[in-house]
């Protein structure tokens, strides 16, 4: 799958030489290379059935309602691309733009948080006139003096007036893998940007992310059911806390992973698991996917693929790696990465 794989179809930040059309050829001519099977639609590189082309869509790799993010795309079957839209990539959105929202934001998203006032905690709540018989009602303004929502408190016993510097609670809930499950997608889809149908058909590794891609789909599963499908991906996804990663562009941008290796180093060693890495409101998310590149040694690369997600202090060999001219361009020096433990994150 990686290593200094070269493929003629890899569509590095061509979008705007080559127009969509022409994408959808080089992929078919591409699934023509690896099967010796000509289609006449388009084979999905999630389910890898054909669909006809009128069932096609410029997918984004990362959701296009996040903020600041990577807009590139790929051809994609539209139901897939629309099913994971309302399904598990909404809590993706939410999680990751709610520390970039202003409050006017934050408040069209929650109907209650808290507020402390003079030492008390309070909820404020959305509700309907009606409300104002048993709750005093408040107005939030903004810094410039403007009305930008109306709340309700509970209970009730608050000094009339003008309270500012208010500190305030948003609680956001979300599910942990529907957050993993959207961004293992946005992961393989990288790859598939990249490599074609290569990880996900002929790739034995690959195959065990895409099948786990399809499987929410093909069962019409929802958020709350996403543990089912993306429990061997936890640990998966971590996020840069400053340093090197943050300084580069990110695999979309500018191609750049990080490439683990066991048993070695990446001359000698053992690949086994692939970051990629996505910039998302000025913060890096790393996500890695298992990788291989050594026949015959497919289980073997799955098995340090889940040591490093029940353990990311596990020691291996991490090199930083440009996906640039339709190659896989590893450096031989390995990074020096220090991980957090969840205790240290949290305390």
């Amino acid at each position: 799958m990686v290593g200094r794989y070269t493929g003629k179809i890899a569509m590095e930040d061509r979008e705007d030489v080559l127009t969509f059309e022409r994408q959808v050829e080089q992929l078919a001519e591409n699934y023509f290379q690896l099967t010796r099977h000509r289609t006449e639609g388009f084979v999905c590189p999630i389910t890898l059935e054909e669909v006809s082309l009128d069932r096609v869509c410029a997918g984004h790799i990362l959701n296009d309602a996040l903020g600041l993010a990577s807009r590139k795309k790929v051809p994609q079957f539209k139901d897939i691309d629309h099913y994971y839209g309302r399904t598990i990539e909404p809590e993706l959105i939410d999680f990751l733009n709610f520390p970039a929202a202003g409050t006017a934001d934050r408040l069209k998203k929650h109907k209650r948080f808290f507020i402390t006032l003079d030492g008390k905690r309070y909820e404020a709540f959305s509700a309907g006139p009606e409300a104002g018989k048993c709750f005093p009602k408040v107005d939030i303004i903004d810094s410039d003096g403007k009305v930008i929502d109306e709340r309700y408190i509970r209970p009730a016993q608050i000094a009339p007036g003008h309270h500012s510097d208010v500190e305030s609670e948003f609680f956001l809930t979300v599910h942990n893998f529907a957050l993993i499950g959207a961004l293992i997608k946005s992961a393989y889809l990288a790859m598939f940007k990249m490599v074609g149908y290569r990880y996900g058909l002929h790739d034995a590794v690959g195959a065990t992310v895409r099948r786990a891609l399809a499987g929410f789909y093909s069962q019409r599963a929802t958020a709350a059911d996403a543990r089912k499908y993306f429990s061997e991906f936890e640990g998966a996804l971590l996020v840069s806390l400053g340093g090197a990663l943050d300084q580069i562009p990110d695999t979309l941008q500018g191609g750049w992973m990080l490439m683990h290796y066991a048993e070695g180093n990446a001359r000698t060693g053992l690949l086994f698991a692939s970051s990629c890495l996505f910039r998302v409101n000025s913060i890096t998310l790393i996500v890695t996917i298992p990788a291989y590149s050594r026949d015959g040694y497919s289980l073997d690369a799955i098995s340090y693929y889940r040591k490093l997600l029940a353990d990311r202090t596990l020691e291996h060999s991490i090199h930083l790696t440009q996906f640039k001219d339709e190659t896989f361009e590893i450096s031989q020096k390995p990074l020096e990465m220090q991980y957090l433990s969840e205790a240290q994150t949290n305390g």
